[in-house]
């Protein structure tokens, strides 16, 4: 049964209310690798800019998008891609750490630290899998995005503006509940243990029915992220060409940490509805 919506708002409401600086600490180490991205992207004429994010740029736009200004045009488009590898390789490692903090207080046994490392070290594969299941899902939508969704807004609106911003909206907000789906994988498997592959079945099982809540929460956090997305990926080129190319830098510097700190509050939130559905089941 799907929580009822007050539930959810109070939850949200916790979340915000006990935000700790302390276990958003390594949604921090997140961050901090997409700034280290953003500060080789800035210094791409040089030997070490050029090995990375030059690199990178190359791979995903090709020789164009690695001069100037057309890297800037092409950044915010090959930020999502950084940012999508980020948040799987080394947000499998830190994922676990971070909810485990903010599920402690609702699992006494995860405040013995030898209790905890081990969950911790026993939620790492299983989260990694579920962010794999995510990616793949992800990269089937944007194909599904360019091979249906924009034809089909193009042929309804035209090839203007406003097909571009019901595009990106519909691909953003599908994207939403995509990741809400994997949200509980994490947190069954540090709470309940057991093997990798019974980890990410159990999380997408349990949370299924808390689905539509967990996208409400990525929603409302990400309010700020979602702005700041919108603006460099729909005028990237106005910005470049009108203002200053440099300016594309700032503005995903600030795009991520929203995200950053959406996410762990999306996380903090969901965790507190988890918790609250399955002691009412469980008392049931």
């Amino acid at each position: 049964m799907a929580p009822r919506f007050g539930t959810v708002r109070a939850c949200s409401g916790e979340a915000l209310a006990n935000f700790s600086w302390r276990d958003y600490a390594p949604f921090a180490w997140l961050l901090a690798a997409e700034f280290l991205f953003l500060v080789l992207a800035s210094n791409l004429g040089s030997t070490w800019g050029m090995a990375t994010a030059g690199r990178i740029a190359h791979l995903v736009g090709g020789d164009g998008a690695t001069r100037n200004p057309g890297f800037f045009v092409h950044l915010p488009a090959i930020f999502a891609y950084v940012e999508v590898g980020i948040y799987t390789l080394v947000g499998a490692l830190v994922l676990p750490l971070a909810i485990a903090g903010v599920l402690a207080p609702f699992e006494p046994s995860l405040k013995d630290p030898a209790v905890r490392s081990a969950r911790v070290r026993g939620a790492i594969l299983p989260t990694f899998f579920g962010l794999v299941l995510y990616l793949g899902v992800a990269i089937l939508w944007q194909w599904a995005i360019g091979a249906v969704i924009a034809p089909f807004f193009i042929v309804l609106m035209g090839k203007g503006f406003n097909a571009m911003v019901a595009i990106w909206a519909v691909s953003a907000i599908l994207g939403f509940v995509f990741v809400a789906a994997v949200y509980y994988v994490p947190i069954v498997a540090l709470r309940r243990g057991g093997s990798p592959g019974g980890a990410v079945v159990g999380g997408l099982r349990e949370g299924l029915p808390l689905l539509f809540g967990t996208f409400l929460y990525l929603l409302l956090f990400s309010i700020p992220a979602l702005v700041m997305q919108a603006i460099v990926q729909l005028f990237a080129t106005m910005i470049v060409v009108r203002l200053r190319p440099e300016l594309i830098l700032v503005l995903l510097s600030v795009y991520a940490t929203f995200t950053s700190i959406a996410t762990y509050l999306s996380f903090s939130a969901a965790v507190r509805l988890y918790m609250t559905e399955t002691e009412t089941e469980e008392g049931s």
